[in-house]
């Protein structure tokens, strides 16, 4: 399977997705067109076609996976503009050199899940001109709930000694249901099967946008994100007196959103910021002891204290997220179930529970 596998059946549908994507994080056409671009993680390269199709005038791409190269190699000379001179380097992020600076640094579904997810966006941000865009993808303990639920179970269903295959093929008929009802899904369910719950996390950390944004603080403004949340009302005379603040500003938007990137289902508005950093903590117990258990075994005694902080995070959820609190209690009970083994489970709303678990975030390096 290659990394980063999508659907191309309707290419010109998947084309505006991407544009709306990039629409929601600042970046229209001509932002890219005639520019320098550096690329690092495209995987396969499906997802850079859209890039490509830009027309920037240097194209960089940078990919440590030696089975995606071939792929990508020929995405780039089927869908690269005449004018755009392209490279494709097999290597690391962190032993990565390049002559010069670029326009837009793009590092997406690269920096979560790295073991120092500071050190690559550190590496990465090194490459942005002053003035550029940095465009990376982000991925905290709330967004990722439903999928670390998810993976729970996945460890508690498929036999350990299986492949990837079997283990995926034993685990479409619980989780199929589910993500048929996602739409707009791109990408087959046996592949985000074996992506998003069999794929081994330990040693893996997640990073979210609240910790890139104050990494980032010294040399860079928070730009735009996608899902869109972020609200600035001042006035923008007073954005110059307020030295920016943009990051503060991000920051406020951010915490007081976290319920909302946890639920794609539920109606956007703003909750408690402290309420919502409380319920991060217990997110991040929650993904702390489900990745013990699967680098372990099966461990019991961490089950309980599991089910204890997902319903602590259920109580803490502001009344607008109703749908969500009721899903993670739907959730304690249908695990209860399979632990009885039983294989007819009731999931009530856990079945669409489905987060923003990878959000996109622009950011201006300062002149």
């Amino acid at each position: 399977m290659l990394p980063g596998y999508q659907n191309f059946d309707n290419l010109e549908m998947y084309l505006k997705r991407r544009e709306a994507l990039y629409r929601h994080v600042g970046l229209v056409p001509l932002l890219c067109r005639n520019r320098r671009i550096l690329e690092f993680g495209p995987g396969a390269g499906f997802n850079s076609v859209f890039t490509a199709c830009l027309g920037p005038s240097y194209y960089e791409l940078v990919e440590g996976d030696h089975a995606s190269l071939e792929t990508l190699s020929q995405l780039m000379s089927e869908y690269s503009k005449s004018n755009t001179e392209y490279k494709i380097i097999e290597g690391l992020i962190e032993n990565h050199f390049s002559e010069g600076t670029f326009d837009l640094v793009i590092c997406e579904a690269t920096i979560p899940m790295q073991e120092n997810p500071e050190a690559i966006l550190k590496k990465v941000s090194q490459f942005v001109a002053p003035g550029g865009i940095l465009l990376i993808t982000v991925c905290d303990e709330m967004s990722y709930l439903p999928e670390i639920l998810r993976r729970l179970v996945a460890n508690t269903i498929a036999h350990s000694s299986d492949s990837f295959e079997e283990k995926a093929a034993s685990l479409l008929p619980y989780f199929g249901p589910h993500l048929e009802t996602i739409e707009e899904m791109s990408r087959p369910h046996k592949h985000y099967i074996i992506d998003n719950y069999l794929q081994p996390l330990a040693g893996r950390r997640l990073f979210g946008m609240g910790q890139a944004i104050e990494l980032l603080h010294g040399e860079f403004d928070f730009y735009a994100c996608s899902p869109h949340f972020s609200v600035d009302w001042r006035w923008y005379k007073e954005i110059y007196e307020d030295s920016g603040r943009y990051n503060d500003l991000a920051l406020d938007n951010y915490y007081s959103n976290l319920h909302n990137l946890m639920d794609y289902r539920i109606d956007h508005r703003i909750g408690s910021k402290d309420s919502n950093r409380s319920a991060l903590k217990f997110a991040g117990e929650v993904y702390n002891m489900v990745v013990e258990m699967e680098d372990l075994g099966p461990n019991n005694s961490l089950i309980e204290p599991v089910l204890d902080d997902v319903l602590k995070i259920s109580g803490m959820l502001p009344e607008c997220a109703e749908l969500s609190a009721r899903s993670l209690l739907d959730f304690i009970r249908a695990y209860k179930q399979i632990s009885r083994g039983n294989k007819d489970i009731e999931w009530g709303q856990f079945s669409s529970f489905y987060g923003h678990s990878q959000q996109f975030v622009t950011f201006l390096r300062r002149v």
